[in-house]
């Protein structure tokens, strides 16, 4: 059944559910980081990332840029 439910939302959605929720996360800290609200530490540990440095990883997997070069770029 659970198998079932995540290939149904990939069918829909076009990525597994894991893939949305990380790119969901990652969308809200980039407007967080736009808006001043807190140091890259702070939104890495309100998002549930064990350290700042695992959180910057998938950032820059997501973004394409680290956290402290997205929020000098835009």
């Amino acid at each position: 059944m659970r198998s079932s439910i995540r290939k149904l939302f990939k069918e829909i959605v076009g990525i597994a559910p894991g893939e949305y929720f990380i790119q969901s996360r990652i969308n809200v800290a980039k407007a967080m980081l736009l808006e001043n609200r807190g140091s890259i530490k702070e939104i890495a540990i309100e998002f549930g990332f064990t350290d700042p440095f695992a959180f910057s990883k998938q950032f820059k997997k997501q973004v394409g840029v680290s956290p402290i070069e997205f929020k000098r770029k835009w």
